[in-house]
């Protein structure tokens, strides 16, 4: 049975909300608010319980509007356009139509219309181990990352060379962590913040370092064996899977990832990652 924090009437409004404005850019800490969930984790709640992120959505929305007034008159392709929130751009319009349906808008309007087309159907995932710890506050030293997060390995390079210029590293007790406060699949990857970790006692944190603590709280923790470019899908399962069907809901806190082994030492397959989701 789904936790009643995660009910489906919450995203009905949020639903609702984007009917009313989707010729409008959308704001997801608004929608966040519409459905009275942490900011930092309702977007991969809404895709785990839709199955789309809230731009698929929006889209979707959109393109329903475009191919009604396609079939109800004669207004001009622009026209569409602007009403559907594709600000008059008719070739922007009409190429995200044509990915969408197959056809222009143009063959549409004269065909009648046809379905649009059904989401995918979710693959099963198998299931992962998951612990609930109480974890103490850590005080870490961090480099703060902007932009894919695939990138992060070079924060955490020049993290690792400044800390061995400072005499702290190699430490066999230093843990290693990635703070990650965006989900990928709802911000531009331009705009993605996280932070490149190090819990080690006694670590100069002269900038461009900082000092941060991890906070101190309930986790629920999933360790993830494989390659770092498979991690979403233990993300999607924590959400999907095993999140809704939990009795716990979430802090407003961003996710964290201990790396508990080397990649420059172990094959991409062994690679060992805790994800911690943070709980109240």
């Amino acid at each position: 049975m789904r936790h009643p924090e995660y009910n489906e009437a919450r995203f009905a409004k949020v639903l609702q909300h984007l009917h009313q404005h989707y010729p409008h850019d959308i704001d997801l800490a608004r929608l966040a608010d519409i459905a009275c969930l942490s900011p930092c984790h309702w977007h991969r709640i809404y895709r785990a319980v839709l199955g789309e992120t809230i731009f698929e959505t929006l889209k979707r929305i959109r393109l329903h509007h475009a191919a009604r007034l396609l079939l109800d008159g004669n207004k001009p392709l622009p026209d569409i356009a602007r009403a559907c929130g594709y600000g008059g751009n008719a070739q922007s319009f009409a190429r995200i139509f044509r990915d969408a349906y197959g056809m222009s808008p143009q063959d549409y309007r004269s065909r009648g219309g046809v379905p649009y087309p059904a989401l995918p159907p979710e693959n099963p995932t198998a299931a992962y181990p998951v612990e609930i710890r109480d974890i103490t506050a850590l005080p870490v030293v961090a480099l703060p990352h902007h932009g894919d997060y695939m990138g992060i390995g070079a924060s955490f390079s020049q993290l690792e060379t400044l800390l061995t210029l400072r005499g702290h590293l190699p430490a066999p007790q230093a843990r290693y962590f990635g703070i990650y406060y965006d989900d990928p699949a709802g911000c531009p990857s331009a705009q993605l913040r996280a932070a490149a970790a190090v819990a080690l006692d006694g670590a100069d944190a002269t900038p461009p370092l900082q000092a941060q603590t991890l906070a101190a709280g309930r986790y629920a923790v999933l360790e993830h064996r494989g390659a770092y470019a498979e991690l979403h899908r233990a993300y999607d399962w924590l959400y999907r899977d095993w999140l809704l069907n939990s009795p716990y809901q979430l802090a407003d806190a961003p996710c964290l990832e201990e790396y508990l082994n080397d990649w420059q030492q172990v094959p991409p397959q062994e690679l060992r990652t805790n994800i911690y989701l943070p709980l109240i």
